[in-house]
């Protein structure tokens, strides 16, 4: 009975803990730099973006429809929604591929390493609880405790794990925008030597006109 309480316990540390990712619906005066939002307005409107930045009263953010930025005030706005559609800094839309393509795992790595001990201390803390001898000499159920002490770990690494993956993933994201701005950059700077080049020849070619 006390190896399913010890489950259930370490269960709810889990929910706890997913409990705690943000919400897709959130305020616009919430929302973060670089978010790809849908937002809704007072009017019945509707427009989806990334956001670049905001103020105490405004909102900057890219228009996917006419990748033109655009100036929002906070009272004109009902609901803003983050998107599992990701923009590029011009408000294109980027495949999952090519966001997986950027994407690591080190932070996967280090929070479930992280989500290990501190499970394992939790199934730890547990075991000692529940299972620890009542008196002098028993042996008590060390195998229950074991197991604990395992289920912790396994849980605290899925649940931290599954943090980092989010955070590589947004990681991803913000290096797949600097690469294609960087491209879009490059390919300006080359049509711009380009024409410095065109104007500089037809500058130096002799003018045969009388």
């Amino acid at each position: 009975m006390r190896t399913i309480v010890s489950m259930i316990m370490i269960a709810l540390f889990a929910l706890s803990l997913f409990s705690c990712s943000s919400s897709r619906i959130v305020s616009a005066r919430e929302i973060e730099p670089q978010a790809s939002v849908k937002l809704t307005f007072k009017d019945g409107s509707v427009k989806r973006g990334i956001v670049f930045k905001g103020n105490k009263e405004q909102l900057l953010y890219m228009n996917a429809a006419t990748h033109k930025t655009d100036t929002v005030f906070y009272d004109a706005v009902r609901s803003v929604e983050r998107l599992n559609t990701y923009y590029d800094f011009f408000g294109y839309t980027m495949p999952q591929a090519e966001i997986e393509s950027h994407k690591g795992l080190t932070k996967t790595l280090l929070y479930g390493g992280g989500g290990t001990v501190l499970g394992a201390a939790v199934g730890a803390g547990l075991a000692i609880a529940l299972f620890k001898p009542k008196n002098e000499g028993d042996a008590g159920n060390s195998s229950a405790a074991i197991a604990t002490i395992i289920a912790g770990s396994a849980i605290g690494a899925a649940v931290f794990g599954l943090q980092g993956n989010k955070a590589d993933f947004k990681d991803a994201v913000f290096t797949a925008r600097k690469a294609r701005y960087a491209k879009v950059h490059a390919e300006l700077e080359k049509k711009k030597k380009e024409l410095e080049e065109l104007k500089r020849r037809q500058q130096t070619q002799p003018n045969h006109s009388k």
